[in-house]
């Protein structure tokens, strides 16, 4: 009978702090709507959340929502007309067995309208045939 031999091997783990700004500015003052924010790292097998926070100017009323794939969206509702909209979002994530630090970042996000609203995303699975036909 063969023996079985395991191997311990530690990776080391990258501590990666992240400060995003994102600013929108008009011509003059308007009324800004209600914006959904998606910038919360998720925590993974190889991924450990730190620390993670947002910032709104001017003053916002925010709260925490997930949409149906389980990210964190903060809702975000401006108070008071303004000129300029700043998003600050901050995190700290602890990245286990890191082998390298390029993480390429995707070319279509690079010139991404950032403030452009886009609906919500809907789960295609929760209007399935099996699941409405419950419903009938």
């Amino acid at each position: 009978m063969q023996g079985i031999t395991f191997l311990r091997v530690r990776l080391m783990s990258v501590i990666l702090e992240v400060e995003h700004v994102t600013t929108c500015h008009c011509a003059k003052e308007v009324t800004f709507g209600t914006h959904r924010v998606a910038f919360h790292p998720r925590a993974a097998h190889d991924i450990r959340v730190l620390h993670a926070d947002l910032t709104a100017s001017p003053h916002c009323r925010q709260h925490w929502i997930h949409d149906v794939f389980s990210n964190s969206v903060a809702v975000v509702e401006p108070l008071v007309p303004a000129v300029t909209l700043s998003f600050t979002a901050r995190f700290a994530i602890e990245h286990l067995g890191v082998k390298n630090q390029k993480l390429p970042v995707d070319p279509a996000a690079e010139n991404a309208p950032m403030c452009a609203q886009a609906p919500p995303p809907i789960d295609a699975a929760a209007f399935s045939w099996r699941a409405l036909s419950g419903m009938l």
